[in-house]
């Protein structure tokens, strides 16, 4: 059975024609791994670890949104080469970061490989609710996700949110890009985050993975072609690794970004009962999750 992919549409950096970098508004520093979005779209990029972004010619006349860990979002239309983002001021009273026990640890959301057909490129925030047990065990310890790499080594971003008023994803937990390894295949990525000593929130926790569209990431694919004179040519194509995997859900706890936090609907199979389908018929009317578990400790 072909694994399906939702597709995120990319800017190619050879037609790019825009260049800049993007800087802290107070120090003047860059600021790595900010994300730039055209507004209400799937179309986005990644500043790089210096702050510097290309954007191709769909960029040129759209709404951006730039967003980055610390910082507030910035919404921009029309040409320019550098783009300052202001600090966001933490209310370090909402926020409590503290050294676990460690002495009892439980998981939440696990999954197996095998069910794991669809694939996504979209960054992803998936919400773990605060309940008893939660509480008996509040702290992070290791965040696994399902992911599908073509290329040997890229890097994907890790984040936490709280939750807003509105039960969406809001503000960073950290002020800092944590850059989690991912390697080759089809396989489960975990990472200890206990070192950051991060507390679940009574109102429940987001856990963000973003993919970063960045040099490090990039894969470039040869094909071989005929050309119109009858001679050959190499075609090339990119594509920015890895992708995430999602699972079937009768609750809609993921949220996509695309400028903004978004959920989707339940999945619609146009013919959930035919033999192609045999798989992929369990997520016929069902919400889509992030295929993502978390490990709590005490």
């Amino acid at each position: 059975m072909r694994k399906l992919l939702l597709s995120l549409l990319l800017p190619m950096l050879s037609c790019a024609q825009l260049s800049g970098v993007v800087r802290d508004s107070i120090s003047g520093n860059p600021v790595p791994y900010a994300n730039i979005w055209i507004e209400d779209s799937k179309k986005g990029t990644n500043a790089n670890e210096k702050g510097e972004f290309e954007l191709g010619k769909e960029f040129s006349n759209a709404s951006l949104v730039f967003s980055a860990i610390g910082y507030e979002t910035k919404k921009i239309k029309g040409n320019f080469s550098a783009v300052n983002l202001n600090p966001v001021s933490y209310q370090l009273d909402q926020v409590e970061i503290k050294k676990p026990f460690g002495n009892k640890s439980i998981k939440l959301s696990g999954f197996t490989g095998s069910w794991v057909l669809y694939q996504t490129n979209l960054n992803m925030a998936k919400f773990f609710p605060s309940d008893e047990k939660v509480l008996k065990h509040p702290y992070l310890k290791e965040i696994t996700f399902r992911t599908v790499s073509q290329k040997e080594d890229c890097v994907v971003n890790l984040r936490f949110l709280q939750t807003d008023q509105n039960g969406f994803p809001g503000q960073d937990m950290l002020d800092e890009n944590i850059l989690v390894p991912v390697t080759k295949g089809d396989h489960n990525t975990t990472f200890n985050v206990e070192r950051y000593h991060v507390k679940v929130p009574e109102g429940g926790i987001f856990i963000v993975i973003e993919r970063l569209i960045i040099p490090e990431n990039r894969l470039t694919t040869e094909t071989k072609a005929k050309s119109l004179s009858g001679g050959k040519r190499i075609l090339k194509s990119y594509s920015y690794e890895p992708t995430f995997g999602l699972l079937p859900s009768e609750v809609n706890d993921t949220w996509n970004w695309t400028g903004k936090w978004k959920q989707d609907g339940k999945e619609k199979l146009s013919n959930p009962q035919s033999y192609e389908n045999l798989l992929m018929r369990k997520y016929h009317d069902k919400f889509k999750t992030a295929a993502l578990s978390i490990t709590l400790t005490d």
